[in-house]
Formats: structure tokens, sequence, C-alpha cells
């Protein structure tokens, strides 16, 4: 694990590891021979490849593109494409939740939709072949690129943590031997899906607007890579069903009519939070009608 300029790793391992707990999913068969150090490996590798093969091609993606000869009925694509795409087969990165017996390695797929997370930020054009983080110069210090930047890491962060958490809910729904267990994931799983859909490709949109902002008028110039970025963003709102579509799936086919599935409460564990606000200066701590600070605690329950 290493400082990159596609993801936080340290945020990746957080919310699988701390947040997830993803190393109990050890307690279905299923998953019962990959620890740790497994998953621990597939995400050092992806890094490695995404770094070293698909980020030095994703120009060439865009300013060269994909060709289709219609006589020859083929489709062409930049020869830079070529060693990033078998770096990424040859380690079966491509079937790594396929079940063993289908010729894939049956890892969970909280764990593929990690990896696949390093392999989208290099070439989002090389990754659907086979899938910003923007660079920080000395603006870093104004005062709005930090609430950017900031804005944009926790928006990322929110955006991972719920991809990760519908996909760990999937491999529950999948292994688990506990009808009641399978029941909740399912639930957890059914309406999840159009929201993550839907929400996380507003969301990427949105992020990517800022990302160009925080490069002021470069950002819209092809010397830098965040035009690109927008321009494949977009698409995730439109393919796969428009979001309007998913929209309507949450509503009509989630809820109205399958009130019952979603009646179970979603396991979480007890969340214990204490907020303190504390008077930020003189006058205010001198005023007769200012508090000396609030606190706040609230618990939610299972």
């Amino acid at each position: 694990m290493s400082l990159n300029q596609l993801v936080d790793s340290c945020d990746v391992r957080f919310t699988l590891f701390e947040m997830l707990e993803m190393g109990k999913l050890t307690r279905y068969d299923h998953f019962k021979d990959y620890d740790r150090s497994v998953y621990e490996d597939t995400l050092d590798l992806a890094e490695k490849i995404a770094l070293e093969q698909f980020y030095p091609s994703n120009s060439d993606g865009d300013k060269t593109g994909l060709k289709f000869d219609a006589k020859k009925n083929e489709v062409t694509v930049p020869e830079s494409f070529h060693k990033g795409f078998h770096a990424y087969l040859e380690p079966g990165f491509h079937s790594l939740a396929f079940p063993q017996e289908m010729g894939g390695m049956g890892l969970p797929s909280t764990g593929s939709m990690a990896a696949a997370e390093y392999f989208n930020a290099g070439n989002t054009a090389l990754t659907m072949y086979c899938g910003a983080i923007t660079g920080a110069i000395h603006i870093i210090e104004h005062p709005d690129v930090k609430r950017m930047l900031l804005y944009m890491k926790s928006t990322i962060e929110g955006m991972r943590m719920l991809c990760l958490f519908l996909a760990y809910h999937e491999d529950i729904m999948h292994v688990s031997k506990d009808p009641d267990e399978v029941k909740a994931s399912t639930g957890i799983v059914e309406i999840l899906t159009p929201i993550v859909k839907a929400g996380i490709s507003d969301a990427a949109w949105l992020v990517t607007a800022e990302a160009i902002q925080v490069y002021g008028g470069y950002g819209y110039c092809q010397e830098y890579p965040v035009e690109q970025f927008a321009r494949d963003v977009k698409v995730l709102s439109i393919y796969e069903g428009t979001n309007a579509i998913q929209f309507l799936d949450l509503q009509m086919r989630k809820i109205l009519m399958n009130k019952e599935m979603f009646n179970d409460k979603i396991p979480k564990p007890p969340i214990t939070a204490d907020a303190c606000c504390l008077r930020s200066s003189s006058s205010a701590r001198s005023s007769p009608n200012s508090s000396a600070g609030w606190s706040a605690s609230w618990t939610t329950k299972p």
C-alpha cells in the first residue's frame, strides 16, 4: 500500500476491515480460506497494475479512442491498452468473485469491488474494455480550494462505503445458511442497488465538476485529465438504466410493491457519538446571552 494519485488506499482498508469487518466473512464456509492477507495482496496488486499500466494509458483512450471497423466487425484499441489489458487478465481480476467451479477465484464481491476502484480510477475506458483524484499545487492553501478538496474527499469516502456495504451484504445473501440473515441482507441489497447506482453516479458528476473548479480555467483544457473525467463519468448516470429509471425501480418495485421485505431493521452496531461546540471568541464567552458551549450525545440501537 502506498500513497498514490488515484485512490485513498488507507480509507479503502478502513472501510473494508474496520467498518465492515470484512475479515469476519471467514465464518461462512464459502469464504473460510480467505483471510485478510489475501485481500491485502489483492488490493496491493490492483494498485500496482492501475498505477503502472492503466493510468499511463488513460490519455490515449481519450485522444485515440476505440475504433470500430464495420467491414471486419472488429474493435481496435490504443496500442498502450494491450499491456494493461494482459496485466489485468493474467492474475484473474476479471473473475475475482466468480465461483471457483466456473473458473473464478471465489473471492467476496466486497473485495472484487474494492479492487475495481483502482482500475476505474486509473483508466475508465480500459476498465470498460476489459471498468479523480487530482494533483494539488500551492493553491491548496486557498480556503475555497480546501473546501472543494474536502468535499470531494468526504463524498468519495461515502460513495466507497456505500458500494462496499452493498457488496458485503450481497456476499452474505449468497453464502449465509441463516434464513433470517439472508432475508435481512437481501432486503438491504434490493433497496440499496438503485440508490447506489443513481445516487453515486449523480454524486460522481458533482465531484468531477468540483475537480474542474479546483483547476480553474485549466480544468477545462485537455492538458489536464479532469475534463476527460467529466466526460467519462457522465455515462454512469445513463447506461444500465438511467437514474430516472432507477428512481422508479426504487419507488415502485422495491417499496410500494414489496412492503413486507423492508420492514426488517437494517443490522447495524450501536453508535454512540458525543459532539461539543466551544465558544470561539472572547466576546462570545462574555456575552450574557451566550452559553458556555453545548454538547449532545445520541445513540442508535439496532
